[in-house]
């Protein structure tokens, strides 16, 4: 398949200066690298870009993490059976079907990784 490359703020500046070499004033201009910077921040924000880190992946897991899932999973259930959460549920949306068990969207996120 197709390699898709990381974006990062040197990359765009990169690329906006060879489409326009003389942008702000071209690179010998007095602080060139300033503006151009200025410039990015203010292009991510008007059109509607987010930079995040990247996030790790095939990192080590601890030992016993099978035991600590387990036990994960067995409370998450036990909680989405839990009369007053179901009550919770039942006053907050009442116009939702009788519910035996939390539904999953009902329920936030935690760290999957014990």
């Amino acid at each position: 398949g197709q390699r898709e490359l990381a974006c990062t703020r040197a990359l765009v500046i990169r690329e906006a200066h060879q489409k326009n070499p003389s942008m702000l004033g071209g690179s010998e201009a007095p602080n060139y690298m300033v503006k151009m910077r200025q410039w990015f921040y203010r292009f991510k924000d008007r059109c509607g870009f987010a930079f995040r880190k990247r996030t790790s992946v095939g990192q080590k897991l601890p030992d016993g993490w099978e035991d600590k899932w387990r036990g994960i999973v067995t409370r998450t259930l036990a909680l989405r059976k839990d009369e007053e959460l179901l009550e919770v549920l039942k006053n907050k949306y009442p116009e939702l079907e009788d519910y035996t068990m939390l539904p999953p969207w009902a329920i936030g996120n935690t760290d999957q990784t014990p």
